[in-house]
C-alpha cells in the first residue's frame, strides 16, 4: 500500500509539472525566482540592475519598478554612482517610456532637445513632450509651451504656448504661472492686461518663484497693474533676494542707493556685493562705480577697475566702457589712450552707444589712434543708429565745419534738430545760436529764444545764462533786468559759476536788484571757491579798493593779494598785473609812510629847538633839528 501511495503521489507530481499552460494567464512565479530578481535589481552593479528592474516590472506589473528604472537611467545621464553614459540612459528611458511611464517620456524629450545620447531633433523632442503631457506631466506641458513660444520643433504659436502654460499652471507649475504673467505683460498670445499679469506673478510668487517675486517688485515700483508703492516693491525684491535672485539683490542695491526705501550707500554696497559674488555682472559693474566714486566704501580706483574687469570678462558692455574711461583718464590704471580705444571697441562691438561715440571722438582728436575725420564720422553714424543724440550733435558739427564730410550748414542744422528732438540740450543751444546768427537757417531771434528756453527748461545752465543776457541786453526780447536776474539765479543755483559772478555784479551795481554789497561778496565768493577766476579777481579788486561795505577785516590788501594769486595760479595771466599793482601800491604807501614819519620827526625836533634853544644861532638850531 505504501508503494502504491508513493506511486500515486509521484504520478500526481509528474502530471502537475507537465500540465499545459493557458495562454491568457500569466504564469505564477515561484517566490524564490522573484527574490532572485529583486536581489539583482537591488544590486550595486549598474549593468545588472536595469535589466532586473525591467524584468520585475514585466513579470509583476508593479509601476514602482518603472519608477526605479527611470531613476537609474537618470543616474546614467548624470553620472551619479555610475559612469556617465547617455546612450544607456536613453535606452532605459525608452524602455520605460514604451511601457507608458510619463517621466521617462519627458526625459527622452529632453535628450532629443539637447542632443544628449541621441542626435538633436526638436521635432522628436516635441513628440515625446506631447506624449508625456498627455500623461499629465506638468514639466512636459511647460516645455511644450516654450517650444510653441520660440518656434522650436513646431511653428511658433503664442496662443498654443499660452494654452500649454495654462495646462501646466493648473497642475501647480510655478514657472508656467510666471510665463503666463509675462505673456499678459507683453500681450503675447493674449491681450495685454497688467491686472492679470500681477495675478499670475502673485500665484507664481506664492509658489516660491523668485523671478515672479522680482517682477512683482517691478510692478509695484512702476505702478503697473497695482498702485505704485515703493515699500511693497522693496518687500518683494527682498523676498526674491532671499531666494537667491541676483537681479533682485542688484535692484535692492539701487533702491538703497537712490534712497527709495532708505538712502544708505553701505547697504547698497552690501547687496551689490552679494549679487556680484553670485556672478551678477550688473552688480559687479555697480560695485566698481561705488569704489570709483567712494560711495558706501572708501574711494579706491584700483578696486573699481578690478570689479569692472570681472564684469567685462563676462561680457558686460558697460563695464568694458568704464574700463575704457579709466584708461582714458588714468584712474586706477596708468593712462593709456591705446588701451582706452581697445576697451571702447570691445564695448562698441556689444552695441554700447556711448563707446561708439567715444571712439568717434578719439578719431576726431587723434587720441589712441591716428586722427581720421572720416572714421570719426563713421563711428558717429554707428552711434546715431543706436539713437545716440550726442553723436547726432557731433555729426552736425562735422557738417558745419566740413570735417570728414562736405561742409553743409543745412545738414548741420538738420542733425542738430534731430538731436534736440531727442532731448539733447546742447543741440538745443546750438540751434538757438544758429537762429541767432542765421547760420544754416534764416536769422530769427524769436526761434533762438524758443530753443534756448527749451534747453533752459530741461536744466541747461548755459541756456539759462544766455537767456539772462538776452533779457539784460534786450536782444530778441524786451529788456527786463528782473527776468535777467531770475535766469542768472536759476543757473547759479545749479552751480554755474559764470551766473554767480554776474549776480555778484548785479548786487554790486544794483541792477535788477537792490544794491547789496554783502550779497555781492557772497556770490563772488561762491563762484571763486568753485574756481571762477573772474570772481577771484572781482573779490581781489574789492578788497584792494577797500570799499567800506566790502570791508571784511583790516588786512584787506593781504586778502586782495590772495585772491589775485589764486586767479593767477588758476591760469589767469592778467592777475599777475593786479598782484604787481598791489606790490607797487604797497611800496608807494611805505614811502609815503616813511616821509610822514620823517616830517613828523623834523617837526618835533623843531618844536624842541624852539623850546630849549630859543637864542641859539640858526645854524645850530638847524643842525639840532637834522641830527
Amino acid at each position: 500500500m505504501k508503494a502504491m501511495f508513493k506511486r500515486k503521489r509521484n504520478a500526481g507530481q509528474f502530471q502537475r509539472a507537465t500540465r499545459p499552460r493557458t495562454a491568457d494567464k500569466r504564469p505564477k512565479i515561484q517566490r524564490k525566482d522573484l527574490s532572485w530578481l529583486r536581489k539583482k535589481a537591488n544590486a550595486a552593479h549598474p549593468e545588472v540592475m536595469p535589466e532586473a528592474m525591467y524584468e520585475l516590472y514585466r513579470r509583476t506589473g508593479d509601476d514602482t519598478w518603472l519608477v526605479k528604472l527611470t531613476s537609474l537611467a537618470r543616474c546614467f545621464a548624470e553620472g551619479k554612482g555610475v559612469e556617465q553614459n547617455w546612450t544607456k540612459a536613453v535606452e532605459w528611458y525608452t524602455k520605460a517610456a514604451e511601457k507608458g511611464h510619463g517621466d521617462a517620456m519627458y526625459n527622452i524629450g529632453v535628450c532629443f532637445e539637447k542632443g544628449e545620447g541621441v542626435e538633436q531633433n526638436w521635432t522628436k523632442a516635441v513628440e515625446w513632450y506631447t506624449k508625456a503631457a498627455e500623461k499629465g506631466h506638468s514639466d512636459a506641458m511647460f516645455n511644450l509651451g516654450i517650444c510653441f513660444e520660440k518656434g522650436e520643433g513646431v511653428e511658433q504659436n503664442w496662443t498654443k504656448a499660452v494654452e500649454w502654460y495654462t495646462n501646466a499652471a493648473e497642475k501647480g507649475h510655478s514657472a508656467a504661472m510666471y510665463n503666463i504673467g509675462v505673456c499678459f505683460e507683453k500681450g503675447e498670445g493674449v491681450e495685454q492686461n497688467w491686472t492679470k499679469t500681477v495675478e499670475w506673478y502673485t500665484k507664481a510668487a506664492e509658489k516660491g518663484d523668485s523671478m515672479a517675486m522680482y517682477n512683482l517688485g517691478v510692478c509695484f515700483e512702476r505702478g503697473e497693474g497695482v498702485e505704485q508703492n515703493s515699500t511693497k516693491a522693496a518687500e518683494w525684491f527682498t523676498k526674491a533676494a532671499d531666494k537667491g535672485n541676483t537681479d533682485a539683490m542688484c535692484i535692492l542695491g539701487e533702491c538703497f542707493r537712490r534712497g527709495e526705501s532708505v538712502e544708505n550707500w553701505t547697504k547698497a554696497v552690501e547687496w551689490y556685493t552679494k549679487a556680484a559674488e553670485k556672478g551678477n555682472t550688473d552688480a559687479m559693474c555697480s560695485l566698481g562705480v561705488c569704489f570709483a566714486e567712494g560711495k558706501g566704501v572708501e574711494q579706491n580706483w584700483t578696486k573699481a577697475v578690478e570689479w569692472y574687469t570681472k564684469a567685462a570678462e563676462k561680457g558686460h558692455s558697460d563695464a568694458m566702457y568704464n574700463i575704457g574711461v579709466c584708461f582714458e583718464k588714468g584712474e586706477g590704471v596708468e593712462q593709456n589712450w591705446t588701451k582706452a580705444v581697445e576697451w571702447y571697441t570691445k564695448a562698441a562691438e556689444k552695441g554700447h552707444s556711448d563707446a561708439m561715440y567715444n571712439i568717434g571722438v578719439c578719431f576726431e582728436k587723434g587720441e589712441g589712434v591716428e586722427q581720421n575725420w572720416t572714421k570719426a564720422v563713421e563711428w558717429y553714424t554707428k552711434a546715431i543708429e543706436t539713437g545716440n543724440s550726442t553723436a547726432m550733435c557731433s555729426l552736425g558739427v562735422c557738417f558745419e565745419r566740413g570735417e570728414g564730410v562736405e561742409q553743409n550748414s543745412t545738414k548741420a542744422v538738420e542733425w542738430y534738430t534731430k538731436a534736440a528732438d531727442k532731448g539733447n540740450t546742447d543741440a538745443m543751444c546750438i540751434l538757438g545760436y544758429c537762429f541767432q546768427r542765421g547760420e544754416g537757417v534764416e536769422q530769427n531771434w524769436t526761434k533762438a529764444v524758443e530753443w534756448y528756453t527749451k534747453a533752459a527748461d530741461k536744466g541747461n545752465t548755459y541756456a539759462m545764462c544766455i537767456l539772462g543776457e538776452y533779457f539784460r541786453d534786450g536782444e530778441g526780447v524786451e529788456q527786463n533786468w528782473t527776468k535777467a536776474v531770475e535766469w542768472f539765479t536759476k543757473a547759479a543755483d545749479k552751480g554755474n559759476t559764470y551766473a554767480m559772478c554776474i549776480l555778484g555784479e548785479c548786487f554790486r551795481d544794483g541792477e535788477g536788484v537792490e544794491q547789496n554789497w554783502t550779497k555781492a561778496v557772497e556770490w563772488y565768493t561762491k563762484a571763486a571757491e568753485k574756481g571762477n577766476t573772474d570772481a577771484m579777481c572781482s573779490l581781489g579788486e574789492a578788497y584792494e579798493n577797500g570799499y567800506q561795505k566790502w570791508l571784511v577785516n583790516v588786512n584787506t590788501m593781504a586778502k586782495a593779494w590772495t585772491w589775485y594769486k589764486n586767479a593767477r595760479d588758476a591760469g589767469m595771466e592778467e592777475a599777475q598785473e593786479y598782484m604787481d599793482r598791489i606790490v607797487a601800491r604797497h611800496r608807494r604807501r611805505r614811502r609815503r609812510r616813511r616821509r610822514r614819519r620823517r616830517r613828523r620827526r623834523l617837526e618835533t625836533r623843531e618844536r624842541l629847538a624852539n623850546i630849549y634853544m630859543p637864542d641859539a644861532p640858526d645854524i645850530d638850531r638847524l643842525e639840532f633839528v637834522r641830527a
